[in-house]
């Protein structure tokens, strides 16, 4: 079964969401679960320890025009609570894997989905507060 963890742009939790066998590929199931309209994804950069090694957040790469918030976990992960600047949108987290190609993005199995939905939901709050703190205070600078 395939399976990846949803970051909701609100400030629901880590979410484990099955993901279908889809013929249409990885990165089509990541647009629909991204939703605004995303056609294209790009990696959210990470501070160091903030995921386990080996998983990757992936978000909208077209923000413009859309109606989008701060996605307080994703922002975690990019480190918004030390620089001020967001991740907007719903993001996605898969992991890498190995291939005779280099690394490359794939699913995972339910508990490895749990295991990291898990852990970013660890402290949550405090990580909700710290980042929309930040960011806000950011932007009240410019």
């Amino acid at each position: 079964m395939n399976y990846c963890v949803v970051l909701s742009q609100m400030d629901d939790p880590a979410k484990v969401v099955h993901c279908p066998n889809d013929s249409e590929g990885l990165l089509q199931v990541c647009y629909q679960l991204i939703g605004c309209g995303c056609r294209t994804v790009q990696l959210v950069p990470q501070m160091e320890g903030r995921l386990p090694e080996g998983y990757e957040a992936l978000c909208d790469e077209d923000r413009y025009g859309k109606t989008l918030f701060i996605n307080p976990l994703a922002s975690w992960i990019y480190g918004a609570d030390e620089h001020g600047a967001a991740i907007v949108g719903n993001s996605v987290i898969l992991k890498v894997v190995e291939t005779e190609d280099g690394a490359d993005l794939a699913f995972m199995t339910e508990d490895e989905a749990q295991t990291v939905a898990d852990e970013l939901n660890k402290d949550l709050e405090t990580k909700y507060d710290l980042v929309v703190f930040k960011v806000m205070t950011a932007l009240m600078k410019e």
